[in-house]
């Protein structure tokens, strides 16, 4: 009966200690060093989709019909890095400072293109290099000897 007793309590505490983390937005196990969600491979197809969107509707425009096609695109478009965003694992929250830009860059980015001229200018495009720099911008800037004195380390 207490070896019963004494597996019970060890799940119960191996249960609360996950809840907790998730509860946490942590990982159960941190390695200290910061997490690259995006693989190469997906922030170069967020770019060429966001390249290939802004070449759609800057050809739309040109002959006329983007100024009433290119909001329909826009919502689309929004929807598909929405969601995008969200299978990577960006959740929106305003305590992950990363995903929290990502989500302001999309939002400023469909702002842009909502606006009928001015939605020539690549905003999908720059939504999608952002995006990829906030990934990777802080792991190429440490490697830099200068960019080290002005880069804040999170204490743990």
């Amino acid at each position: 009966m207490d070896e019963t007793n004494t597996m019970d309590n060890q799940n119960y505490a191996g249960l609360q200690q996950d809840r907790n983390a998730d509860a946490q937005d942590e990982p159960i196990a941190s390695s200290g060093a910061t997490a690259v969600r995006m693989s190469a491979i997906t922030a170069t197809l967020l770019i060429l989709m966001a390249l290939g969107i802004d070449g759609l509707q800057v050809f739309l425009n040109f002959i006329v019909i983007g100024v009433v096609l290119n909001w329909i695109i826009d919502i689309f478009t929004w929807l598909l890095f929405f969601v995008w965003l969200k299978s990577l694992g960006i959740s929106g929250s305003i305590k992950k400072d990363k995903d929290l830009k990502r989500l302001i860059f999309l939002a400023s980015a469909f702002g842009f293109e909502l606006l009928p001229i001015l939605n020539s200018f690549p905003g999908w495009t720059a939504f999608a290099l952002g995006t990829v720099i906030i990934e990777y911008g802080g792991e190429i800037l440490e490697k830099v000897p200068i960019a080290k004195k002005f880069i804040k380390k999170k204490e743990s």
